[in-house]
């Protein structure tokens, strides 16, 4: 599949001003307008409208608008995602556990509405809408995910989506509001028709120097092999932000002997979709990717460099012998050097007699006692996740406390509030894990000049967003009755947003880099500084 590239909009644009009350309004960045009549545009899909109207007449109206070659080969959908319709609208629950407007029959629902089907009151191609009647439904929030996707088409699965909530039938913003006073919101990068994902955060040579690396899709896919990768540099602590061509070494990446030491899952590797056979008779955990080529999970490496990161040279670390595969979490939330010189990133994968059942992931550690000459990867647990409400556990964030302990915050399957656990032993053993009362993920964590801990995670549920806690007593008890509202004006997919990574400045306020998206279409990267209230 081809990808089509935008102009990019390099321009950093703050947002937020100062504000002395603890209700802290956010402001909306500046949006390109977006063109809702058809265009001589004949690229890939793209989604140009997603939104409901209340028509007055106690019905609303949905409004869908794609664009872009091949888009008559795919179909529109609806699904809500929170909350459940009344039996007498024709929706239908899937497999997935979500609701689809039924466009098949009761015996053979399907959630694909075709374009000028009997639905759709909107003739031009590439146009659909529909209006239903919701005044059955109970007084409530409902969220939608509407959009089109490449169904019933066979192949690599591509969806456009955009978020909706209505209330009473009628559509419903959340009051766009902090209670961090003073907190400043700056967009570090988006670009018309992009999906930028995933920063990781830098700490950089000098007192306010930070970078951001991410990737921009063209797709909402998290495995697209034409993904074009972005650095930039903020020299006053993520106020500002300017490209960079320069290589970006974090400080804390260095050893005693001033070496650059980064072990790491290898992650998704591309191949030759004829491999598929031996890799699934290997056990290996495999994808397939945007672009019609497969990705299998590969095993871990540490990079060395001894020159501040002009050369590199790899080194692959053995996994255990039923391992299927590793996956990385961010470096700068999943990777640490302890007091004692234990060097420990965690990561995650599957045993290979689980390698096809995603609720069965668990973590994994790379780990190092003699200043990064040697390395050992082993599971958090040596019998695996066993006798929890939960099944497995992925991204995880780590940290050391003041009184010499690890603890971990893991995002679990299924997903809802992170998951912590503890070690006293530099990470070699660890207590059975817990949950805790922050319901987002993935998370970050950061050891405060006052050795207060700060876990700040993505809000995944309407009002979505990003969420932050603190502990006083090495994590033992957040105070979650202070949960930090950084922003809560999320939109687009529900279930895609956050993954924070934060640093604390010289004068005690937080940057926190993510991404979000705030008009339903384009996802960005965003930094939000702030000091702690309280």
């Amino acid at each position: 599949m081809s990808f089509f590239l935008i102009m990019c909009s390099h321009k950093v644009t703050e947002i937020g001003e100062p504000n002395t009350d603890i209700k802290t309004p956010i402001e909306e960045e500046s949006k390109t307008e977006k063109n809702t009549e058809t265009t001589d545009y004949s690229g890939p899909p793209r989604l140009v409208k997603v939104e409901a109207v209340d028509t007055l007449n106690s019905k609303t109206k949905f409004s869908i608008q794609v664009e872009g070659k091949g888009i008559e080969n795919g179909s529109f959908f609806i699904r809500l995602d929170e909350g459940s319709p009344p039996n007498t609208l024709d929706f239908f629950k899937s497999e997935n556990g979500y609701w689809y407007f039924n466009r098949g029959s009761n015996d053979r629902p399907t959630p694909n509405i075709y374009d000028n089907s009997h639905v759709d009151e909107d003739s031009r191609k590439g146009f659909f809408s529909h209006t239903f009647s919701m005044t059955k439904w109970p007084d409530s929030l409902y969220s939608f995910i509407c959009g089109w996707h490449n169904r019933p088409q066979p192949g690599t699965y591509m969806s456009l989506v955009g978020h909706i909530i209505l209330k009473n039938g009628k559509p419903y913003s959340y009051e766009k509001q902090s209670n961090v006073p003073d907190i400043k919101h700056i967009v570090v990068y988006s670009e018309s028709g992009g999906y930028a994902s995933f920063p990781e955060l830098f700490v950089l040579d000098g007192e306010y120097k930070i970078g951001t690396s991410f990737g921009v899709n063209y797709s909402r896919s998290h495995l697209d092999g034409k993904n074009k990768s972005h650095r930039l540099v903020s020299n006053d602590g993520g106020k500002t932000w300017e490209e960079t061509s320069e290589s970006l070494i974090d400080i804390r990446w260095k050893t005693s002997s001033g070496i650059l030491k980064i072990p790491a899952a290898q992650g998704w590797i591309f191949t030759d979709p004829a491999k598929y056979d031996e890799l699934i008779e290997d056990q290996r955990i495999v994808m397939s990717s945007a672009d019609g080529q497969i990705a299998y999970l590969g095993a871990a490496y540490v990079r060395t460099s001894s020159d501040n990161g002009k050369t590199w040279q790899s080194k692959t670390i053995s996994i255990p012998d039923d391992c299927s595969g590793l996956m990385n979490h961010h470096t700068s939330s999943s990777y640490i050097t302890t007091t004692s010189g234990a060097m420990i990133r965690a990561v995650y994968g599957r045993r290979k007699k689980y390698f096809n059942d995603s609720r069965k992931d668990e973590i994994y550690f790379i780990r190092s006692d003699d200043n990064g000459q040697n390395w050992v990867v082993y599971p958090m647990f040596e019998s695996g996740v066993k006798n929890l409400e939960v099944s497995g556990f992925n991204e995880t964030a780590i940290l050391e406390t003041s009184s010499g302990s690890l603890i971990v915050l893991m995002r679990s399957v299924p997903e809802g509030n992170l998951w912590q656990s503890e070690s006293n032993d530099g990470g070699l053993t660890w207590s059975t894990p817990i949950k805790t009362p922050m319901q987002g993920y993935p998370a970050s964590l950061l050891r405060l000049h006052d050795d207060r801990l700060l876990a700040i995670y993505g809000r995944r549920k309407i009002p979505m967003g990003i969420r932050a806690t603190t502990s006083n007593d090495d994590g033992k008890k957040w105070d979650i009755e202070k949960e930090l509202i950084i922003r809560n004006d999320g939109l687009g997919n529900p279930s895609d947003l956050g993954y924070p990574v934060m640093h604390e400045l010289p004068n005690n306020s937080i940057v926190c880099v993510y991404y979000i998206t705030t008009d339903n279409i384009n996802t960005h990267i965003a930094s939000s500084i702030f000091k702690i209230p309280y």
